[in-house]
């Protein structure tokens, strides 16, 4: 009988390959799949002094190097098509590295600088070499699917995405009612979405102005290379808003050794109150008057350094259709929409894209009143006012 491989079982034979991405909108299967795809991950701690760089050869030359091997061949075959320029020698044996990897190898190294990506192969392979020679630190060293993921310092204690994952699962099957969205996954970001249902902010100060709806979820994210902290961001988002601006602050655990089980767990029993707080935050804002909201929102806008290429054109529209008429700091809170969408335009990444909500929903937090100036500005202006932007 003849075996019919799955168009999934195909997709997790390519997750060697860097640029490997899935999604899925069914819980028990892409939880299954994080299982899958991080079954044979291996963390060990190593010493600094043990790494040997390498630089990568060409296609032609690692054909006569790994012929013995055709597996390691795809694998290496991946790292020359992304441009990686180095692998690794452990104890003799040959490692290659994930995009993801390096990051992390220039922090335990101590080295930075925009030249590190100029310089050649060979020159930046005995440069790493100098360096590993003096260093008597170690790293946490993560494999996975075929490839060394990153090299993290002491204080990493790196908390498995699949395992995140379940216990975010279990958390809403056996509390608040919630309906999973959908999961993806990439070798640097791994996301989960709930949807809890729907909330009505009332206006009781306001006669004239309806209740606001807003759909209510909660958005999950980790890294499996530590990368990136695990993020919870409980998120309300007006009725309607296709963007997705968030109106709630996210929650964060850093991969260290404080972060366990019972934290995470404790963690996530704060959603309903990061709700509430939102809530209460809503109301601030819709009665929060600003006189001058254009000058508000430059401000805003430079304080989370919103390029000018997103920026500009929502103040200057914005500017126009406001003129000398007063705003409520919400009005101003929520132009961050229309800046979301020139964003979604350009950036196709979920990771860059949960980034930038994560990033917007500090504005919460912004001093309204405080950038409430008078005056005529541009988005070039340094300073509003007396306060530098």
């Amino acid at each position: 009988m003849t075996n019919v491989m799955t168009n999934t079982e195909i997709s997790l034979e390519k997750s060697y390959k860097d640029s490997f991405s899935l999604s899925c909108r069914d819980e028990e299967i892409f939880l299954e799949l994080l299982n899958t795809l991080n079954m044979e991950r291996q963390t060990k701690t190593i010493k600094i002094k043990q790494l040997v760089f390498k630089p990568l050869p060409t296609a032609i030359e690692a054909s006569n190097i790994f012929d013995s091997d055709e597996d390691f061949l795809a694998v290496v075959n991946d790292s020359i098509e992304n441009g990686t320029k180095l692998y690794l020698e452990i104890d003799g044996c040959p490692y290659m590295l994930r995009n993801t990897a390096m990051a992390s190898i220039y922090e335990r190294l101590r080295i930075s600088g925009d030249a590190l990506e100029s310089i050649p192969a060979a020159i930046l392979a005995q440069h790493l070499n100098n360096y590993a020679a003096y260093a008597d630190n170690d790293g946490l060293l993560i494999f996975n699917n075929r490839k060394i993921e990153a090299i993290l310092g002491r204080k990493y204690n790196l908390f498995p995405a699949e395992t995140v994952m379940e216990l975010a699962a279990d958390y809403f099957a056996q509390g608040t009612p919630a309906k999973f969205v959908g999961g993806s996954y990439s070798h640097d970001h791994t996301l989960a979405v709930w949807n809890t249902g729907e909330c009505r902010v009332e206006v009781p100060f306001d006669s004239a102005t309806s209740d606001i709806l807003y759909e209510q979820s909660v958005s999950l994210s980790t890294s499996d290379c530590g990368r990136k902290a695990i993020t919870i961001s409980p998120q309300m988002r007006q009725k309607g808003d296709r963007c997705g601006l968030a109106y709630c602050l996210p929650l964060k655990l850093e991969h260290d050794r404080n972060t366990n089980m019972e934290k995470l767990q404790s963690t996530m029993a704060l959603i309903d109150k990061r709700f509430q707080d939102a809530n209460d935050c809503i109301r601030n804002l819709l009665d929060t008057t600003l006189e001058h909201p254009a000058n508000v929102l430059l401000s805003m806008y430079k304080w989370l350094k919103i390029p000018a290429k997103y920026g500009a054109v929502i103040y200057e529209s914005r500017k126009v259709m406001w003129g000398n008429r007063s705003q409520t700091a919400y009005d101003v809170y929520a132009s961050l929409s229309d800046v979301l969408s020139l964003v979604m335009g350009e950036e196709k990444s979920q990771k860059k894209l949960a980034e930038y909500r994560e990033g917007f929903a500090r504005a919460l937090k912004f001093d309204f009143t405080g950038h409430d100036l008078p005056g005529q500005y541009s988005y070039k202006d340094k300073y509003i006012g007396k306060k530098g932007v």
